[in-house]
């Protein structure tokens, strides 16, 4: 939730013209509870929003192909949901159709390679290995796992900060 939180602070920097990355203050326990919670809410919400016609489809249809595109199309949506959530910060604002789909449309090529970034991201994210699995492996391997999950978050920060940029 924390990460979460982190990503919607530096897109929302971003978009706004600030060129350094954001100061990392929780207002305190409590404020960290808060904002961790707040983003994994709004990151679900994001989520079900731009698959929602997905689900609808599956529930109405039944439609295994009609269901899988409209998930993939979902999914190419979920940059620019995170986007608006982070400027505006209210959830109405996602069934705005202006909001949505009018930034994709009017610069469709870098709004891909966004999306693509986000993609690429998420799916090294999904594959890197756990800590608990690296008991016992030598320190070489612990090194480059380590490694590997800060140039994860680095090519984060780089498709956070992209994200912000495609509002500008």
């Amino acid at each position: 939730g924390c990460l979460f939180w982190y990503y919607m602070e530096m897109i929302r920097d971003t978009a706004l013209d600030f060129d350094e990355l954001p100061d990392v203050y929780m207002d305190g326990f409590f404020g960290f509870i808060w904002n961790s919670v707040k983003s994994l809410y709004l990151i679900s919400m994001v989520f079900l929003v731009v698959e929602l016609p997905a689900i609808i489809v599956y529930q109405k249809y039944g439609s295994n192909f009609l269901f899988i595109t409209l998930t993939i199309v979902g999914c190419c949506f979920f940059p620019v949901g995170i986007l608006t959530i982070s400027i505006v910060g209210d959830l109405v604002s996602l069934f705005n159709p202006v909001n949505m789909i009018k930034p994709v449309i009017k610069a469709f090529w870098p709004y891909c390679i966004v999306a693509a970034l986000f993609v690429l991201t998420f799916e090294l994210e999904q594959k890197n290995v756990e800590y608990g699995s690296l008991i016992g492996k030598s320190k070489l391997v612990i090194g480059l796992n380590l490694f590997a999950n800060i140039a994860i978050q680095m090519l984060a920060v780089f498709t956070m900060r992209s994200i912000g940029l495609f509002y500008r």
